[in-house]
């Protein structure tokens, strides 16, 4: 497909106010150029202040336009080019499109502190990955199922000195975890606030040894309460980001646990990645083609 993606210059942020806050959005920026071929676009109000910013204009795409008087012209002269224009810029709340022009906004970087008293809980929960694309979830992310899988097995037996016994999956996703415990002998529970998730983990991770349910795991009620071993894998427990959804999922967790259990909370080195990451992941199949920006 031909698509033509344009960043406008304001997203960058206002430089007089926050020169670190354009200088990494503009970090970003370059990043985004070892993806994808995208082009930051200077209408011809902001053309003298870019160049007196003298900024390095190594990796970056940019198209100029000093004397440009109609810029929604010049945009829809490039859409009759391209079989679709992606274009970012400031002012636009929702994704908008217009004949083959998609507008849309991009938060490049912005005040963390406005995540403070929001739970990514509750922002997961709208998350098309998880919902609408549960179907491609195996075939995007899961790489490393069979050597998670043993790193939980050998966790168990090292810690609790049994081959098997009851196992909790927290946040299950579509079972790719709980079959191979399953297959290895293990009862397992696998509990996911997404319906989609839980009906193909069902249809594509069935074993008589696991039983799916659909529940929150900052508050749910099993029958069950002496699980040997709870786990959440994936970084999951990270979408816990308030400090009342963290302590709901371990008093949920001991609720459900027999004295010696073990809880496994899986997660990624922070120290040693990147301060500012960005990265995609590609997947082709003979029906779909699937890219993910992270």
């Amino acid at each position: 497909m031909n698509i033509k993606v344009l960043i406008d210059f304001d997203i960058l942020g206002d430089y007089k106010t926050n020169r670190k806050l354009f200088d990494e959005n503009l970090e970003t920026l370059r990043m985004l150029l070892k993806i994808y071929g995208v082009e930051l676009f200077i209408s011809s109000k902001d053309v003298e202040f870019f160049v007196s910013l003298k900024v390095s204009s190594d990796n970056l795409n940019i198209i100029l336009e000093e004397n440009l008087n109609d810029k929604e012209k010049f945009i829809t002269d490039i859409s009759t080019k391209y079989e679709w224009v992606l274009y970012f810029k400031n002012g636009t709340k929702n994704i908008e499109c217009n004949r083959n022009i998609v507008y849309s906004f991009i938060d490049l970087k912005g005040d963390i502190d406005k995540f403070n008293n929001i739970s990514f809980t509750e922002h997961a929960k709208n998350k098309k990955y998880y919902h609408d694309f549960s179907d491609y979830y195996m075939f995007t992310l899961a790489n490393d199922t069979e050597k998670e899988g043993q790193f939980l097995t050998n966790v168990f037996k090292k810690y609790l000195n049994k081959d098997n016994g009851k196992v909790l999956d927290c946040c299950c996703g579509v079972g790719r975890h709980a079959y191979i415990m399953a297959s290895s002998g293990f009862e397992v529970t696998g509990i996911d606030f997404s319906k989609e998730q839980i009906e193909n983990a069902r249809k594509i991770h069935n074993h008589n040894n696991i039983d799916y349910k659909i529940m929150d795991v900052r508050d749910f009620k099993l029958d069950i309460k002496d699980y040997d071993m709870s786990y959440c894998m994936w970084t999951t427990y990270n979408y816990l980001s308030l400090d009342e959804d963290f302590k709901k999922f371990i008093v949920s967790n001991y609720q459900h646990q027999k004295k010696g259990s073990i809880l496994v909370l899986d997660s990624k080195n922070i120290p040693r990645l990147e301060p500012h990451r960005l990265y995609n992941r590609y997947t082709e199949k003979e029906n779909f083609r699937m890219e993910i920006l992270i």
